[in-house]
């Protein structure tokens, strides 16, 4: 996942690099995934071991 800010065509700076830069709008699109992926794989795990709730 990503959320560089630039021109496609060039390349863009790490993103541990000071120059990095980051477009904050995408940050509550891609918590609310994560948290999503998070909830399923926890629900998996407890069908798998038959724990229910």
């Amino acid at each position: 996942m990503g959320a560089a800010v630039g021109d496609a065509s060039q390349p863009l700076a790490a993103n541990h690099s000071p120059e990095a830069l980051f477009d904050d709008a995408v940050v509550d699109k891609i918590a609310s995934f994560l948290a999503e992926l998070a909830i399923r794989r926890l629900q998996n795990v407890s069908a798998t071991n038959g724990v229910t709730g």
